[in-house]
């Protein structure tokens, strides 16, 4: 009997739920994002959860690319390793956490500086992704 196997797309038009991973800024350890949206390219954080990047890889995880305006639910937990509230964008396209206090941090996927100042509907495009 032949296994089927779904493929991921790496951009889809409307998801309703999608994770992206991301990393912690402070511990470097890897966690995933579930994001919701209710509306196209309206894109709510609620969750967060400790998740090997071998795992998310034989997930999709790493695949996944959503475009639109984000934002932080009033009940996100933040990072699950190191408790920070806020989450931070670089120009390398992935995510990782952020205290929501300092204004520059370093990515803890390609080492660069990255100068954050809040959320709030702030728009683009979330990457989960791999090291390059």
């Amino acid at each position: 009997m032949k296994k089927e196997t779904t493929t991921l797309t790496t951009e889809k038009e409307y998801y309703t739920a999608a994770i992206v991973m991301a990393r912690c800024t402070n511990r470097k350890l890897s966690f995933g994002i579930r994001w919701e949206s209710s509306k196209p390219k309206r894109w709510v954080a609620n969750w967060t959860f400790v998740i090997k990047e071998s795992s998310a890889t034989r997930e999709g995880y790493d695949k996944v690319k959503i475009k639109g305006r984000f934002k932080l639910d009033e009940a996100y937990p933040g990072c699950p390793h190191c408790g920070a509230t806020s989450i931070g964008t670089c120009r390398c396209g992935k995510s990782c956490c952020w205290n929501g206090q300092n204004e520059e941090i370093i990515c803890p996927w390609c080492g660069k500086e990255i100068y954050v100042s809040g959320w709030g509907w702030g728009g683009g495009s979330l990457f989960g992704g791999s090291d390059r």
